[in-house]
């Protein structure tokens, strides 16, 4: 079909020719289409990681702003609540009316679970002795009430428990020891008799720097992980977690069964995600095949940092790339047939003077002077046109000489016949004689 294709005519001039022109388009092309790529593909892993940036601070903001609410109410009672020690005129307040008003901002918001109050040994009303076990607190008499939503729209009373020390009660203890707010969880606690896994939001409540205890709003494990899986981002590909201080999952839109285990026991390279959740880093990272993006989550005064961490797979992210990449692999193997069938016909109709000036000479070297030129090959202008008029030339010249040649032989013959017969007139008079 197309000669240089051919591999019994890989010798000729038109099969290198058109072999070294196939070969230069195919390898440009593939540069332009490997480059190309490379541009596009650095483009768009650029723009996806501005995208999933921003996702991820617009995402932290979200989170904050849902951490915040709590802490907020539980900072207003506190401060409402701190009037207790006043002086000189000290709010006086039962704890009947304190647990009502913890009652009304628990039911203000669905998402609330539950309301702690825990004061220090007699510093809401100096009258622990009055409570000691009775159903509302324990053997020390303290007010410590946890307040849960029951049936009918009804609050369930309960005391505390693991308040003691700081080991067992990190909730109160790490408001009472820095006098700042606090997110704790997510841990396991009993409510209702029920273990429930909680975040828990924490305000101390101070008046002029004295610790007097706690006020706090506990939100469910499971509010916070239908927050996350309701996001669809990406088509709903991308995995949303959020991490504790300490690394435990919080949140995991992918897998709900990591809630409440430290990434420690999941990932490799966990002691360095802690670091990056303890210093408040700001990240983005392509990690086993996944662009990751982590934002870091201050709630309140707590100094300890939470972290929102999104990740998209790849596969996602270049989609558009590779579906760029087989266009183009398409249009540069359309372009370069193309490009080399026009470059075969135009070699190939270039180079047929020469093929016809081959087949002459091989008619001149057989004998047969007879050859024939086409006009249109004398007419043109370049190098083919000054070859084909050489040859031509040459020809005639050839012919002219031959013929000459021809003729003389012609006459040499004459002149020998002649010389044979005087020769024989002499021999036959010589007898004679």
């Amino acid at each position: 079909m197309i000669d240089f294709l051919n591999l019994k005519n890989r010798n000729n001039l038109s099969t290198k020719v058109g072999f070294v022109a196939a070969l230069g388009i195919g390898l440009t092309v593939l540069l332009i289409i490997i480059y190309t790529y490379a541009q596009f593909r650095s483009h768009s892993l650029n723009q996806a990681k501005q995208i999933v940036e921003a996702t991820a601070m617009d995402y932290s903001k979200a989170i904050k702003s849902t951490f915040e609410l709590p802490l907020l109410e539980a900072r207003a009672l506190a401060h409402s609540l701190s009037a207790v020690k006043d002086a000189p005129q000290p709010l006086v307040l039962s704890r009947e009316e304190a647990e009502s008003m913890a009652a009304k901002v628990l039911k203000s918001d669905p998402s609330f679970l539950g309301f702690t109050l825990a004061w220090e040994p007699d510093a809401f009303d100096g009258k622990d002795a009055n409570f000691v076990s009775t159903p509302k607190s324990d053997a020390s008499g303290r007010f410590i009430s946890y307040l849960t939503k029951g049936a009918n729209s009804d609050v369930v009373i309960e005391p505390l428990i693991d308040y003691e020390t700081a080991e067992k009660g990190p909730w109160y203890w790490i408001p009472k020891q820095t006098k700042l707010e606090v997110l704790n969880g997510p841990i396991m606690y009993p409510v209702q008799g029920k273990e429930v896994y909680m975040l828990s939001f924490m305000s101390p409540i101070l008046n002029s720097e004295q610790f007097l205890g706690v006020t706090g709003i506990d939100i469910t494990i499971d509010f916070l992980q239908e927050l996350v899986t309701s996001q669809k981002l990406f088509d709903g590909k991308a995995v949303i977690q959020i991490l504790s201080n300490t690394g435990t999952y919080a949140a995991n839109s992918a897998d709900p069964k990591l809630l409440g285990k430290n990434i420690q026991d999941i990932e490799k390279d966990a002691g360095d995600n802690i670091k990056s959740i303890q210093e408040a880093k700001h990240f983005t990272e392509i990690k086993n095949g996944m662009l990751e993006a982590g934002e870091p989550i201050f709630i309140g005064s707590d100094p300890k940092p939470w972290q929102v961490r999104i990740s998209v797979p790849l596969s996602v992210i270049m989609k558009e790339s590779n579906s760029v990449l087989m266009r183009l692999i398409l249009l540069g193997i359309i372009f370069t047939i193309v490009s080399i069938l026009v470059i075969v016909y135009f070699i190939r109709k270039s180079l047929k003077p020469i093929g016809v000036i081959t087949e002459n000479v091989k008619h001149i070297s057989e004998g047969y002077l007879k050859v024939k030129t086409d006009s249109a090959f004398l007419n043109r202008k370049d190098e083919i046109g000054t070859l084909t008029k050489a040859f031509t030339h040459l020809t005639e010249r050839l012919t002219e000489i031959i013929s000459s040649i021809q003729q003389a032989t012609h006459q040499i013959a004459g002149a020998s016949q002649q010389i044979s017969d005087a020769s024989q007139q002499l021999s036959e008079s010589a007898n004679e004689q």
